[in-house]
């Protein structure tokens, strides 16, 4: 037998056996010879070595299997078994490994010896290629520190030649090193390893009741393999041992490592996000990779987490040392970041609330707290206790305090000190003003220091009753207590009386009965004042008037210039559509229209402020200028005439000249236009 490769070939024979009995006087015995079936004849090469056939022994064998007598087969295939005895017997080849005979071995009984004649057997046979999954055996050996496990595959009944062979598995990777042919003689051959499965996938599940987890990282150790084909890389464990490899587990819970050699191997579960840490069970699970891929049947449970949170005041940073109260029961406090951490908690609806003195947080009600989550919401402060202390000089007094100036949808508050002088109030995030006054027993139950609000408006000419001035007390978005006053012809100046400290806004307006929508027809430096009304009175406030609205409605963008009643210009420009210009000086202005090619109607146009009507400008002509060129294409003449919108005018020039002289010709000599284009 030679060695070839990783393939065992085998030459078959076919075999012919002759068995005789000799005279008396000799020795009684069977013989013959041992010759190549027809096919193997047909396939070996001519030139080749003639076949030695010493290496196959003939045995007889009783019927129970017991060797009688053995020989060996000369060179040339023959072969003599001497026989001693009568009864049946069985005749059997035996030759190197892998050679096949057909039939293997042959039946016959001697009841008495011949003198003469011969029985010939005829053995039929063909040669063997053996495939190694055939074989039940396996052979062990280790290579590189990795357990490596070699099947030995074998054909059979394959005639001489040159072969391909493929390997191929529909659920493994087989890897090819080296050429994949082979050249079969007549002998036994053997192919190299060159056939390998890099390794097998193993897989498994996390779960927390029964719900697959997404993003827990599983750790890949082992004492057996030193490294694996990981393209994730091994992570970033805790520890000093080095994982091989790490996977995350997906939407349905499931972590993946691939080509894995067989060993045996560790699963290590660890997850942590920003805030959660998971407790997985078991915190270690061993598997055995052997021959095929793995599914580990026992899934990672997460039996509980950790999960974290953060408790801020209302302009977002922490709020140390609140109380974090978890279905009525106490189970963290923050620190000085204001971070806390619920430990052993399951996937639940939960109540957590937050406590500290002089604080008041939102409370997250029936809040679903699941492993995946990346922290707890915020917990945000939604109120404070202000308290202070009023002392007090003299006897027979108490203090009452007010909070105003607070944000807009912040209410004044106005608070009785208790005995000792303290007080607080309970107020959302912003800034306030504290007043303190100091009350006799029998004006203490009031609530409010009322106070005024006054201020005067200057006007152009003359304000009177027309000018009117609101108060509007601000809250969010909506506005209440609105009051109005108007000026007099003897003042110009405004008051509110009785005014409870808070946030208001102060508007003023001018009416007239042509104004549209009841819109004020003045332009002012500021229509409207922001004032905090606390315990002393507001004074000082003025409205001053800029000048007077006139709306221009235009079809045409124009350029214009406007004189003022003192005779002075200033420049405006009219925008299509419609628009408000304030005119500062009373009076009676003139509008005029500069180098417009739209003519709008008569100009100048009278402007009144006493009298503010619209002004509406609309194109009633068009300017159409056209120039007359010579054959050097410079200009001689230019024309110009007036038309209206959607006229159609024909251009014709002509020479008026009738003295003799030549006259002009025009190409072309005439030319259409359309008015307005």
């Amino acid at each position: 037998m030679k060695k070839t490769g990783d393939l065992l070939l085998y030459l078959s024979i076919a075999l012919i056996f002759s068995i005789s009995a000799v005279s008396a006087d000799l020795i009684n015995g069977c013989g013959g010879f041992v010759e190549a079936s027809s096919s193997l004849v047909k396939s070996r090469n001519p030139s080749a070595t003639k076949l030695d056939y010493s290496d196959i022994t003939v045995e007889l064998r009783t019927i129970d299997g017991l060797v009688k007598e053995r020989t060996q087969c000369a060179p040339n295939g023959y072969y003599f078994i001497p026989v001693y005895d009568k009864g049946s017997f069985v005749i059997k080849i035996n030759g190197p490994e892998g050679w096949s005979w057909d039939p293997k071995n042959s039946r016959l009984s001697l009841m008495k010896w011949a003198a003469t004649g011969m029985k010939i057997l005829i053995f039929d046979s063909q040669g063997s290629l053996y495939l190694a999954e055939l074989w039940e055996q396996l052979v062990e050996r280790v290579v590189l520190q990795r357990m490596v496990v070699l099947r030995i595959y074998l054909f059979k009944n394959v005639i001489p030649g040159k072969y391909k062979v493929r390997a191929s598995h529909p659920d493994l990777k087989v890897e090819v090193r080296g050429p994949a042919e082979v050249e079969l003689g007549f002998e036994n051959g053997i192919v190299d390893d060159i056939f390998s499965v890099p390794g097998y996938d193993l897989h498994g599940f996390v779960v927390a009741q029964g719900n697959p987890i997404l993003g827990v990282h599983i750790y890949l150790y082992s004492n057996d393999v030193e490294k694996v084909e990981c393209p994730q890389g091994s992570g970033e464990a805790v520890g000093q041992r080095k994982p091989l490899c790490h996977a995350v587990t997906n939407a349905d819970g499931m972590f993946r490592f691939k080509s894995l050699p067989c060993g045996r191997y560790e699963l290590v579960p660890s997850y942590k996000g920003e805030n959660t840490v998971f407790d997985v069970s078991p915190p270690l699970m061993s598997v055995s990779v052997e021959h095929q891929h793995i599914t580990v049947s026992r899934k990672f449970q997460v039996t509980g987490f950790s999960v974290g949170g953060r408790i801020v005041d209302g302009n977002g940073m922490g709020v140390e040392g609140v109380k974090i109260i978890v279905d009525g029961h106490e189970r963290s406090a923050t620190d000085k970041e204001g971070n806390y951490k619920l430990d052993k908690v399951t996937s639940n609806r939960y109540t957590i609330e937050a406590k500290k003195e002089h604080y008041k947080f939102n409370k997250l009600k029936e809040y679903m707290v699941l492993p995946n989550m990346a922290s707890i919401p915020d917990i945000t402060a939604i109120s404070y206790d202000v308290c202070g202390l009023v002392s007090m000089i003299g006897s027979g007094y108490t203090a009452k305090v007010a909070l105003t100036h607070g944000p807009e949808n912040a209410k004044p508050q106005v608070k009785q000190t208790d005995g000792n002088g303290n007080f607080c109030f309970e107020v959302s995030p912003g800034e306030y003003r504290l007043s303190a006054l100091a009350v006799t027993p029998d004006s203490a139950p009031g609530l409010f220091a009322l106070v005024n609000v006054r201020g005067s408006v200057t006007c152009k000419e003359k304000c009177g009753p027309l000018v009117s001035i609101t108060l509007v007390r601000l809250a969010g978005k909506h506005t209440e207590e609105k009051k109005s006053v108007s000026l007099t012809n003897e003042s110009d100046e405004f008051l509110f009386q009785n005014v409870a400290p808070g946030k208001y806004r102060l508007e003023v307006k001018h009416g007239s009965s042509k104004a549209v929508h009841n819109e004020d027809n003045w332009c002012w430096d500021q229509s409207f004042i922001d004032v905090d009304a606390g315990a002393e009175d507001v004074a000082g406030i003025s409205f001053v008037q800029k000048g007077y609205w006139i709306n221009f409605i235009s079809t045409h963008d124009v350029d214009a210039s406007m004189i003022k009643p003192d005779g002075s210009p200033f420049d405006l420009k009219i925008k299509k559509g419609s628009q408000n210009i304030c005119m500062e000086s009373p009076g009676i202005h003139e509008l005029h229209l500069v180098n417009s090619c739209i003519f709008f109607g008569s100009s100048p146009i009278k402007i009144d402020t006493s009298n503010p009507l619209p002004i509406n400008l609309k194109g009633e002509k068009y300017l159409l200028k056209g120039q007359i060129h010579d054959q050097t294409g410079s200009a001689l003449f230019e024309y110009s005439v007036w038309a209206n919108l959607g006229e159609k005018l024909t251009f014709v020039p002509r020479d008026p000249r009738n003295n003799g002289e030549k006259k002009i010709l025009f190409y072309p000599q005439r030319t259409k236009c359309l008015g307005g284009k």
